[in-house]
């Protein structure tokens, strides 16, 4: 199976909006859903009044909850 790329804005507003509540998501993961993810952290997505914003296989979502992000990320690796 190839790696799902993720990428999680750290931009200010993004970070004031739970962009670190993201991370912790991705941080707390079981390994077993850890191990199919490409996870980079980059500055801005450009949507910054949107936030949290993710680049989930090169597809911008925003607005994006903890609980959002776990579900695409286990659903990707149960494909």
């Amino acid at each position: 199976m190839r790696k799902v790329k993720l990428e999680i804005c750290s931009g200010t507003s993004c970070h004031l909006m739970g962009s670190f509540d993201l991370n912790q998501v991705v941080n707390n993961l079981k390994p077993q859903y850890k191990e199919h993810l490409e996870i980079s952290v980059i500055p801005c997505l450009g949507e910054c009044g949107e936030g949290p914003n993710i680049r989930f296989n090169g597809i911008l979502y925003t607005q994006v909850t903890p609980e959002r992000l776990k579900k695409m990320i286990i659903q990707s690796t149960q494909k």
